[in-house]
C-alpha cells in the first residue's frame, strides 16, 4: 500500500523532482498515466518517509540463499549454412631448376636435315661487321633486319655459316647455325637473289670435319628438275620442288586461290604454287598455280593421272608449315592425282647427334616392276656381199695306163671305109655269115 503522510493523508510522492508530494491522490484508485507503478511508488515513498523521520538503521544483508538447480539443457540449434569459399591463396614461388644432366655422346650423323630457309646467299667473301646491314645489297637483294644470309665463301673458314641481319652493325650467327654445331647433310633453301633464287643447297662436309666456326664449309646445290624427257620404263624416286605455301584445310579452288587471297597467313600473288592436299573431295588434291583471278589450275608436273607417290615439296612460307618438307606417302601406283586421296607427311629434320640406333630388319622384297617396252621391229636385210675372186686352175691329172686288150669275140671289125655320117648294123645271113651293112 502507498505510504500516506499523517499530515497530508491525501498526498503521495510520485518519484518526481521538485515538490515530492502530490495532492488529490486517491489510494483506492489504480495509478493513472502520470504515476509510476503502484508498488514502486509506495516503496520509494516509504523509504523517503523513514529518512525524514529518522527511522532505524538498515539491517544486515541476509545470507545468500542456496543456488537453485540448473535448468535442463536446451535443444541443439539447427546447423548453420556453409560459409562462402574464401579467395584462392597466392601461387607460391617457383622452385629452383634442377641441375642440367650430362650431354650424351654424339652418334653418327643422320640423313638430310632441312633448316629454315635463307633469303639470299652471298656470291663471295663479305665483311660481317659492315656488309650485312639493313640496306646493303647481296646478289641483287636489298637486306632488311631479320633476314637470314648464307655466307659460305668467307676468306676465313671459321666465319662460314648462316647469319641474321641486325638493326645495325655486325650480323650474328642464326640460332640454328651456332659455332660448334656439326652441320654435315644440313640443307636450306634460298628464296631470292639474281644467282641462287629458288635453289636448295646441302653441306657436303664429312662427319667430323663439319664443325661451324672451325671447318671450311663445302656447299653443293641440290639437283633441279630438268625438262621432261620421253616416257621410259616405269621407275620411281623422290622429286623435290620448292613451293610458296600449303593450305591448312579445304579451299574453294574457284575463288580461294586468286591473287590477293590469304593462305596460312601468306598473301598470294599470281604464279605462286599452293599444295592443296586436304580437299573434302579428294580427287581435287594436288599442286595448284595461282591466277590473277578466277579458278586455280593444276601445276604442269602435277597433272591428272600422274602418280606422285614419293614426290616431295618444300614449303617456303606460312604460319604453320614454313621451312618444312612434305612427301607423298601413298604406296606405289596408289598416289594417282585425280583418282586417289593423296597423303602427305613431314620429312623430319635431324636434331643434335644422338646414339646410333640398332639396324632395322631387312624390308620385304618389293613386287617385280612391269616389263619394259615392246620388242622393236626386225631390222632391214643388209646388201649382198661382193663376189669373191675366182680360184686358180688346178694341175692336169696324169694320163692313166692303157688297158689290156680284151679277148676276141669273133665279130667282124667295122668297115674301114665306113662314113661317120652313116649308121651300120650287124647282119647275119641265112648261111650264118655275120657282116656290117649300112642301115637305111
Amino acid at each position: 500500500m502507498a505510504y500516506q503522510d499523517p499530515t497530508y493523508p491525501s498526498q503521495v510522492w510520485d518519484g518526481q523532482t521538485g515538490n515530492p508530494w502530490r495532492t488529490s491522490r486517491n489510494d483506492d484508485l489504480p495509478p493513472d498515466s502520470n504515476d509510476w507503478d503502484r508498488i514502486s511508488a509506495e516503496m520509494i515513498a516509504t523509504q523517503q518517509h523513514l529518512n525524514d523521520t529518522g527511522g532505524g538503521a538498515t539491517g544486515p544483508t541476509g545470507p545468500t540463499g542456496p543456488t537453485g538447480p540448473s535448468g535442463a539443457s536446451g535443444a541443439d540449434g539447427a546447423a548453420g549454412s556453409d560459409g562462402a569459399t574464401g579467395p584462392q591463396g597466392a601461387t607460391g614461388p617457383q622452385g629452383e631448376a634442377g641441375d642440367i644432366g650430362p650431354t650424351g655422346a654424339k652418334g653418327d650423323p643422320g640423313t638430310i636435315a632441312w633448316k629454315d630457309p635463307a633469303r639470299v646467299r652471298t656470291t663471295g667473301n663479305v665483311n660481317l661487321s659492315t656488309g650485312l646491314e639493313p640496306g646493303d645489297i647481296v646478289d641483287g637483294v636489298t637486306l632488311a633486319e631479320g633476314n637470314l644470309v648464307l655466307a659460305d665463301r668467307q676468306s676465313a673458314a671459321s666465319q662460314d655459316g648462316v647469319y641474321e641481319v641486325q638493326s645495325s652493325g655486325a650480323a650474328l650467327r642464326s640460332s640454328q647455325w651456332q659455332a660448334g654445331e656439326h652441320v654435315a647433310n644440313w640443307v636450306l633453301f634460298i628464296q631470292e637473289g639474281a644467282t641462287y633464287a629458288d635453289k636448295a643447297f646441302i653441306i657436303t662436309n664429312n662427319s667430323g670435319s663439319d664443325i661451324l666456326g672451325t671447318h671450311d664449309l663445302t656447299v653443293a646445290q641440290v639437283a633441279e628438275m630438268g625438262p621432261t624427257g620421253a616416257t621410259g620404263p616405269m621407275g620411281h624416286g623422290v622429286f623435290i620442288e620448292a613451293i610458296r605455301v600449303r593450305a591448312t584445310g579445304n579451299v574453294n579452288l574457284s575463288t580461294d586461290l586468286e591473287a590477293g587471297d590469304y593462305i596460312d597467313g601468306v598473301q598470294l600473288a599470281e604464279g605462286d604454287k599452293v599444295l592443296c592436299d586436304r580437299q573434302t573431295t579428294y580427287t581435287q588434291d594436288g599442286l595448284y598455280v595461282v591466277p590473277a583471278n578466277g579458278a586455280a589450275s593444276r601445276d604442269t608436273y602435277w597433272s591428272v593421272a600422274e602418280d606422285v607417290s614419293s614426290w616431295a615439296v618444300l614449303i617456303e612460307e606460312g604460319d604453320t608449315y614454313a621451312g618444312h618438307c612434305y612427301v607423298c606417302v601413298n604406296d606405289f601406283a596408289e598416289g594417282v592425282i585425280g583418282t586417289d586421296d593423296l597423303v602427305f607427311e613431314r620429312m623430319l629434320g635431324v636434331g643434335p647427334y644422338g646414339p646410333t640406333g640398332p639396324t632395322g630388319p631387312t624390308g620385304a622384297t618389293g613386287p617385280t616392276g612391269p616389263s619394259g617396252g615392246p620388242t622393236g621391229p626386225t631390222g632391214a636385210t643388209g646388201p649382198d656381199g661382193a663376189t669373191g675372186p675366182v680360184g686358180a686352175t688346178g694341175p692336169v691329172g696324169a694320163t692313166g695306163p692303157v688297158g689290156a686288150t680284151g679277148p676276141d669275140n669273133g665279130l667282124p671289125s667295122p668297115p674301114a671305109a665306113a662314113e661317120t655320117t652313116k649308121q651300120y648294123i650287124l647282119q647275119v645271113t641265112s648261111g650264118g655269115v655275120v657282116s656290117w651293112v649300112e642301115h637305111v
